[in-house]
């Protein structure tokens, strides 16, 4: 965005910069949008099955247990499991380390990935990570050379050239690999 006003700033060419970055926040919104539609449903499934999990073990296997343990057959690991399963989740030591475990994730991991977060090896090997998943680093390397090539267009078509505009980029690009991709094209072109 700064790099797009800079751009926009230097041309004299700010409000079809802006015009531009609202047309992207736009898009953006809309694909972020889309998105949570499409993730409601899988969420909706996994907070059923975890309930109906949890009533299963708290509930129902209490109830059985002492008939399935009276019978003279040697049971099934999958039921001995579950049965085991049942007895701890029951217990109260559980529950506080499944609370600690909670307040773990939810507090204390954000906190050092904060910390972290500030050190320069660490935001580009976790943005390294970020650009290599599988399934969800293809819609976020989608999104990351768009906003580049936006930049890059810009610069080319006010008459800053390719390298300008590469540089440009790189500066803008949130994922720091990314701009580091681009500054070695950059250097390669040059």
């Amino acid at each position: 965005f700064l790099a797009m006003l800079r751009v926009g700033e230097q041309t004299g060419t700010l409000l079809g910069q802006l015009d531009r970055y609202a047309l992207l926040l736009e898009r953006r919104w809309q694909f972020q949008r889309k998105l949570a539609e499409a993730a409601t449903y899988p969420l909706f499934l996994g907070f059923c099955s975890l309930a109906l999990s949890a009533l299963f073990c708290l509930v129902l296997m209490p109830s059985v247990a002492p008939l399935l343990r009276s019978l003279p057959l040697d049971l099934p690991w999958p039921t001995r499991a579950l049965l085991w399963f049942s007895d701890l989740a029951r217990q109260p030591l559980c529950w506080v380390a499944s609370l600690a475990s909670l307040w773990l994730i939810l507090w204390e991991v954000p906190q050092r990935l904060k910390d972290w977060r500030r050190q320069q090896d660490f935001c580009v090997s976790m943005d390294r990570a970020l650009w290599r998943m599988p399934w969800s680093g293809k819609t976020y390397r989608c999104q990351q050379r768009a906003l580049g090539l936006l930049t890059l267009a810009t610069a080319v078509e006010v008459g800053l050239g390719v390298l300008r505009g590469l540089e440009l980029a790189a500066q803008s690009s949130s994922n720091q690999f990314f701009g580091e991709e681009l500054k070695g094209c950059a250097r390669e072109i040059a």
